[in-house]
């Protein structure tokens, strides 16, 4: 049987690490997206996946994610529907009193759109964390002999592993020589450094039109006096 209060202290305690682990990452995603614009434009080479839209698709390609399905209708079981009724009963804003401090209502109004929520996503741990923070009686057999408890924090552990295993935790771990070489790394799989690419904002294909390169625009020019003489 599952010690409730000890199961949510360390799902708390994963959810804040995650949290934090995020917001690591997003610093070093926005710092790798500017040294990489930098590079591109410092590098003076076409590449056409660097519009905006195209550029976030490819930094979010780096780092594995897992495909979202489609959320399905959840048939909730019977202690969840009465966990949340209670919820309801304290939080819904025609249940608050008015005497209360507008702080305290609106955190009651927050709790209340969350628990809605988390009972249509099927979220039940976060549904019990939010009685908890009631102090609603969570004595309930179905709730201490519930499996959802692991689950979640297997799935918290799960997705900090992923970001501890991405590109930006790397870069946020690494050395000004380590980022050097994933830079450098980047560069290789975009075929920067290839002959096509060095060309000065050069474009594939034949005829005339101002994504060629100066240097091809030149070398026409030479020719063309050459064949005039």
């Amino acid at each position: 049987m599952i010690n409730v209060k000890k199961a949510l202290l360390k799902i708390r305690y994963l959810e804040e690490e995650y949290s934090d682990c995020q917001e690591i990452c997003d610093k070093a995603k926005r710092e790798i997206e500017n040294v990489i614009r930098k590079t591109h434009s410092d590098l003076n080479v076409f590449d056409k996946d660097l519009d905006k839209d195209a550029f976030q698709r490819k930094m979010e390609s780096m780092e594995s994610r897992e495909d979202e399905s489609p959320l399905a209708k959840i048939e909730n079981p019977p202690w969840a529907k009465k966990l949340f009724r209670k919820i309801v009963m304290i939080t819904h804003p025609d249940k608050v009193p008015e005497s209360l401090n507008e702080l305290i209502k609106d955190k009651f109004l927050s709790m209340y759109q969350k628990s809605k929520s988390l009972i249509d996503e099927g979220d039940y741990v976060g549904l019990i964390m939010i009685a908890s923070d009631l102090n609603i009686d969570l004595s309930l057999e179905d709730i201490k002999d519930n499996k959802i408890f692991k689950k979640k924090q297997k799935d918290l552990e799960k997705k900090i592993t992923q970001i501890k295993r991405s590109i930006y935790w790397s870069w946020t771990m690494s050395s000004d020589q380590e980022r050097d070489e994933i830079i450098k790394d980047f560069i290789k799989q975009r075929g920067w450094t290839s002959k096509e690419s060095m060309r000065k904002k050069s474009r594939k294909g034949s005829g005339r039109h101002p994504g060629k390169s100066i240097s091809w625009a030149r070398s026409k020019v030479s020719v063309a006096k050459k064949e005039d003489t």
